[in-house]
């Protein structure tokens, strides 16, 4: 039963994403972002699979409860032929079925049983199915809606470089023909070197199909708050490996320079936000 399995796995998944995040804060440092960001792709992944794997011998087994197959609306259908036939002897029912099967079948008549049996678990599949469907298609048109706004404003810097002035940081969109968008703010070549350094770690490592992974996980479980926290923290070591990936081979100079040009766009978003 799907609905169980899901629930199951979004029980199971909840502990483990707890653990990580109580070891994350104990290690500290010691646990590198880069590992973080691969533990927050299992954990994601897992979540896209709606199956378990219980062993037999093992210690903890979930058992579906019977009240979730069992019916809880049932609609009946008014059937004359059946109704009298219960109250007669033995004999006279089966000479009444067999009468009843024959006029029935003279007048080319069939009784079609009509009746609805609907389960809990039914009920909560369909309220799962329309979740999940919601969840996609906010996230779809809200993604599809800022790039087409910000593709009709950006300029053209060079190459798949834009500059847009909706935006307050430095992004990639895009999953085959990838664009890098720069704020409308005075850059040096510098400054847009180290930017592009960020941006383009971002697509060798594939993070835009990372975050396509941790949304879809996030619809699957909709209805379990651990997976938006799952979300929230994977995002934000995401962008701590991609940091760790380019200052790998900076010296400490180039890692200062390059931590104050990312630094400039927060305390800009910073700003904006007091401001509104």
């Amino acid at each position: 039963m799907i609905i169980v399995d899901l629930a199951v796995i979004s029980l199971t998944m909840s502990l483990i994403i707890l653990l990580l995040l109580l070891f994350s804060s104990i290690l500290g440092k010691r646990y590198k972002a880069k590992y973080r960001y691969i533990a927050w792709l299992l954990v994601a992944l897992r979540l896209l699979v709606p199956a378990r794997f219980d062993m037999t011998t093992a210690p903890l087994v979930f058992e579906e409860p019977d009240a979730l197959s069992r019916p809880i609306i049932s609609t009946t259908p008014n059937n004359e032929y059946t109704d009298k036939t219960d109250q007669l002897p033995e004999n006279d029912r089966s000479q009444n079925s067999e009468n009843s099967e024959l006029s029935i079948l003279d007048k080319g008549e069939v009784k079609k049983d009509k009746s609805v049996v609907i389960s809990l678990s039914q009920i909560l599949t369909i309220v799962w199915s329309a979740g999940a469907i919601v969840f996609l298609a906010y996230h779809i048109t809200v993604l599809a809606l800022f790039n087409a706004k910000v593709k009709k404003g950006a300029v053209n810097l060079k190459d798949n470089i834009y500059i847009s002035s909706l935006i307050e940081s430095p992004m990639m969109t895009g999953f085959f023909k990838k664009r890098v968008l720069i704020p409308d703010v005075p850059l040096s070549e510098r400054e847009l070197e180290l930017i592009l350094l960020h941006e383009n770690a971002h697509a060798k490592r594939g993070d835009m199909w990372y975050k396509l992974i941790l949304v879809a996980a996030n619809a699957m479980h909709w209805f379990n708050p651990f997976a938006y926290l799952m979300v929230k923290m994977a995002n934000r070591d995401l962008e701590y490996s991609c940091d760790d990936t380019v200052t790998g081979q900076m010296t400490p100079d180039e890692k200062k320079e390059y931590s104050l040009t990312l630094l400039r766009f927060m305390y800009h978003d910073t700003k904006k936000e007091e401001q509104t």
